[in-house]
């Protein structure tokens, strides 16, 4: 069993860098590239399932609040404050995560793969897509 040879200990560090990293780039910090590249040399699959946990933590708050309905406007996103990740994005990210796992055997460019996804939590980005 793999569960038996990780450390809780790491499993715990990870998972806390990870959501760390993610608050930060959902508001626009953090460079991609970079922690891309460091996540995919160490510990990526339990890296992708942390990014997984978060993404789903966000759907279920957004399905908890009033927000969950559907309000008409002329905008995507509410005119006050910054643009937030909306369930749409959310569940177009969870996707992307879950079809990156799929290819943990196949020869692709992991970092690449993961910069994409890392760039789309970017306040802007969500904008312009």
């Amino acid at each position: 069993m793999l569960a038996m040879d990780v450390d809780p200990k790491a499993v715990v560090e990870v998972g806390a860098e990870v959501r760390r990293t993610l608050e930060e780039a959902a508001t626009g910090g953090g460079d991609p590239v970079a922690t891309a590249e460091r996540w995919t040399r160490a510990e990526f699959p339990l890296r992708l399932r942390c990014i997984e946990n978060w993404l789903t933590e966000r759907i279920r708050a957004h399905s908890t609040g009033e927000e969950f309905f559907t309000k008409v406007g002329g905008t995507p996103y509410p005119a006050q404050g910054k643009p937030v990740l909306n369930t749409a994005d959310l569940f177009e990210l969870v996707d992307g995560v879950r079809e990156l796992k799929s290819t943990l055997d196949a020869p692709i460019n992991r970092g690449l793969a993961l910069e994409v996804i890392l760039r789309r939590l970017a306040p802007g980005a969500r904008l312009r897509t």
